[in-house]
Formats: structure tokens, sequence, C-alpha cells
């Protein structure tokens, strides 16, 4: 049969995007996930956590045992860890498999009031591109076609330190400097040298091995991308690893979103 005037045009079917609901604890994001078959469990999403990790309470649930140790870095200084190689985990109807994990306590999070089983890191969330909603309380796992298709912002390609996502910002006073992309952190985070002292307040920096006391000082203004963000606390702590390729972290809940696009190494912020 031929039909005069009539064009076809066949397009890839796009896989809907899987909307999951977060709650949002000021700077943190707390999603509900299944491990191997149980739960829920209350996770972290942290971008500026190479691994996941589940606090050994629910390790014991699952009947898991460390199967390794590695040497785990933090704001708070360095321990050896347990390692789990293999763990399944469903986010809505997204299943990972073989999914790494560290076992931890989150004793640093409870004192700050925020209860959870443990932390989703890099192992899991560079396997996706997803939006990061904190004002609507949404995590959005895209399918590879939808991509960044509606969401607005500049393209910042970003390179990998350990699994984790580093931006280039630029600070008028200092220059450029390296920033991990980090949703678990509440202030921009700068390491200095082991005899920078700062003139400015204290504050106590809580992370998942605890707490630590530091020194707060005012940045007026950070250009990331197309992004200005002005008169910042930043936390000021000395690094005493000098071959560290970052200069700190960026908070992602400085933003009201970040897309994170995996399959082309950029992401977007909108404030």
């Amino acid at each position: 049969m031929y039909v005069r005037g009539l064009s076809l045009l066949l397009v890839p079917l796009a896989l809907p995007g899987q909307v999951i609901p977060i709650a949002v604890h000021g700077p943190l994001t707390v999603v509900s996930v299944q491990l191997n078959g149980q739960g829920p469990f209350r996770m972290i999403i942290d971008t500026g956590a190479s691994s996941c990790s589940i606090a050994p309470r629910v390790a014991s649930l699952l009947r898991l045992s460390g199967e390794y140790r590695v040497l785990d870095v933090t704001p708070n200084g360095k321990r050896l860890t347990p390692g789990i190689r293999s763990v399944e985990v469903e986010l809505g109807t997204r299943v990972a498999q073989n999914v790494a994990f560290l076992l931890q306590e989150s004793r640093g999070l409870t004192g700050a009031g925020v209860e959870v089983d443990g932390v989703l890191g890099q192992s899991l969330l560079s396997r996706f591109d997803y939006l990061l909603d904190y004002k609507s309380g949404q995590l959005v796992l895209d399918s590879p076609e939808q991509r960044s298709a509606g969401t607005p912002g500049k393209q910042i390609q970003f390179a990998r330190v350990s699994g984790r996502m580093l931006l280039t910002a630029m600070n008028p006073a200092e220059g450029s400097m390296r920033l991990i992309l980090d949703s678990a952190a509440s202030n921009l985070f700068l390491w200095r040298g082991g005899d920078y002292q700062a003139r400015g307040m204290t504050a106590s920096l809580i992370a998942m091995n605890g707490r630590r006391a530091v020194n707060l000082i005012r940045m007026p203004l950070l250009v990331v991308g197309d992004q200005a963000l002005q008169r910042l606390d930043v936390v000021v702590a000395p690094s005493q690893d000098e071959g560290r390729e970052e200069d700190g972290l960026l908070p992602a809940g400085l933003f009201r979103s970040i897309y994170v696009s995996n399959s082309e190494t950029y992401v977007k912020l909108r404030q």
C-alpha cells in the first residue's frame, strides 16, 4: 500500500526516569533502599564518598562480614576499615549488583540527630546519570536517552579522583582551586598547609567517624561554572597529605539541585 505525503519518523523509546523520594536534613539527603532483598534501610546520599558503607548492625542482619580492609580517609583522619565486595542494592525499581560496601558506624551523624543505616557513595552512584533535587525532595535516576533534557544550566566537566567528582572553581582572591562535589558536606571545606593559621570563628566538623574542632573563615565569592556563590562560611583544616589532588570539598547543598552525567562526565548546578 502506498500513501502519498505520509512520512514516518522512527525514534528510540526513552525509558522514564526513576523518581525516588528523599528526606532532606539540612545539607544531608536520605533515601530508603533494599539491600540483598531486605529493608528498607535509610542511607545518606554522599557524592563525596568513594565507597558505600553500612553500619555493622546492618551487616550482621544481612549476615555479611568483612572480606578485606582498606585505609579510609576522611576530614577527621585515617583508619583501617573492613569491606564487603558484593551487595545488591535496590533503588526504586533499579537494581545494582556487586556493589562494594565498607563497615563503619555513623556515630558522628547520630550525635547530630540523624539516624541512618549507612551511606551510598560513588561505588553505586557512579553507575547512574541522576538529578538530586533538594527543593522537590527527589532523586531521579535517568535513562541514557534522557540525560540532561529539561535540566537548565551549564555543563561543567569533572575529573575523577578515587571515583569522586573533581570540579574546578575560582576564588578571585586566590585563583583556581579543585573541589570535590560533596552532597554530605555542610560547608565549603578547604585543606590548608600545616602552618596555616585561620583568623575567624571555630566550629565542630561532624563526620561518620566523629567530631573535630576546625576554624571558619568567610569567603566573599566563589565561582563554579556559571554559578556565583557569595559570602560563604568556609571550614579550613591543615592537610598532612602533600600528594592530595583536591583543595577541598564543595557542598552540593549550596545548590537547589545538581544533575550528574556520569556517562559524559559533567554536572549541572542550579541555585
